[in-house]
């Protein structure tokens, strides 16, 4: 986001979400998700005043409504740690998943409206494949294609091409990656992975936010580009980088290919 505090602090909140997300799914004590769930609030909550002390020290125009927003889920967040410490998380996971989806999304999204104010830059997407390589062609391919339609997307952006060009290149970019996800969890499930169950939620995840911002673009939404580049940015760092290349030891250690 071009911040120090503000980036560290945006990467252990993700971390700190992906283990309360993975408790759930592995079913921990209901004692552990409680305490889980009240450290990812509180740390939340932290995060959120520090953000804001940060931008009113910059002197941020549009504080007021980013302050709003941190209030409507700071009290969300609340609301929902009470109705879980009745029912209990179990009970209340998919309300939970949905709502650490949309903090989430609002780090993606919401916070890149600050980036130019505080000097920084949209990270820059990979210009090529180089060291993303899976080893496995139609894969590569296909991940080459991915960052394609990405850096045009960001290129539109840039130029203040994007509330025209951006639902044609999402809908690029939804079409593929459907066909994409489809031949990986494929190879996932030929070879038996062991990651395969987190890994395809992981994509149903990164689809529903495409699809999202395509129907977002549809309905003539404007100014979504650089939000837009933004949120699939953070996904492809973590979801290429961290899951896809997770596979290759993997599939190294098998001693065989699988033609895909």
């Amino acid at each position: 986001m071009g911040e120090t505090r503000i980036d560290a602090q945006h990467q252990a909140l993700f971390e700190a979400a992906g283990k309360m997300l993975k408790a759930i799914e592995e079913e921990h004590p209901e004692a552990v998700l409680q305490e889980t769930l009240a450290f990812l609030r509180r740390y939340t909550l932290r995060h959120f005043a520090t953000e804001e002390a940060i931008l009113q020290e910059a002197g941020f125009s549009d504080l007021s409504a980013h302050r709003a927003l941190h209030g409507v889920l700071s009290t969300g967040f609340v609301e929902l740690e009470v109705r879980a410490a009745k029912a209990g998380v179990q009970t209340m996971a998919i309300p939970i998943q949905s709502f650490i989806q949309q903090v989430l999304s609002h780090i993606q999204g919401d916070d890149a409206n600050y980036i130019p104010f505080l000097g920084g830059e949209m990270r820059s997407l990979p210009s090529n494949h180089d060291g993303l390589s899976m080893g496995y062609p139609t894969l590569d391919e296909d991940h080459r294609s991915f960052l394609g339609i990405l850096n045009s997307l960001q290129d539109a952006s840039r130029e203040g091409r994007s509330d025209t060009e951006l639902p044609g290149l999402l809908e690029a970019l939804v079409t593929h990656s459907r066909e994409h996800f489809n031949r990986e969890e494929m190879l996932m499930d030929l070879v038996d992975y062991p990651g395969r169950v987190e890994h395809a939620k992981a994509h149903r995840f990164l689809l529903r936010a495409m699809e999202d911002q395509l129907s977002r673009s549809r309905g003539g939404e404007r100014g979504l580009g650089a939000r837009t580049v933004e949120l699939l940015n953070g996904y492809l760092r973590d979801h290429l980088a961290r899951l896809d290349l997770a596979i290759v030891p993997y599939l190294q250690s098998l001693g065989r290919k699988t033609g895909l």
